[in-house]
């Protein structure tokens, strides 16, 4: 399996905004210097459920990782998180630029 991360600028305005998927792992670096939105991962331990960098952090996510008795499930950012994010970005710039990650075998 390979995993894909693309970024790139159209260049079309300066008044452009952009989005990921938070579980692309971008670098805070690069989220500052990109001026990035991440988009939260859900994530699951058993009937709990939280949203990455918003209920839980990397840190938070391997304590529960190593101290739970269920292994954790991810799921794909909820519509609703998306269409706010959207919704705010779009509101703020001519452009948003959304960057996915593709995993392919």
């Amino acid at each position: 399996m390979n995993l894909t991360f693309f970024y790139f600028h159209l260049g079309l305005s300066d008044d452009c905004k952009n989005n990921a998927d938070s579980a692309a792992d971008i670098t805070p670096d690069l989220i500052k210097k990109y001026n990035l939105s991440l988009v939260p991962t859900m994530i699951r331990f058993g009937d709990e459920i939280y949203y990455e960098e918003i209920d839980m952090d990397l840190e938070q996510y391997y304590d529960k990782f190593f101290t739970s008795k269920v292994l954790p499930q991810t799921a794909n950012s909820t519509l609703y998180h998306q269409y706010e994010l959207f919704e705010k970005l779009g509101n703020e710039a001519d452009e948003v630029i959304n960057i996915v990650i593709i995993i392919y075998s």
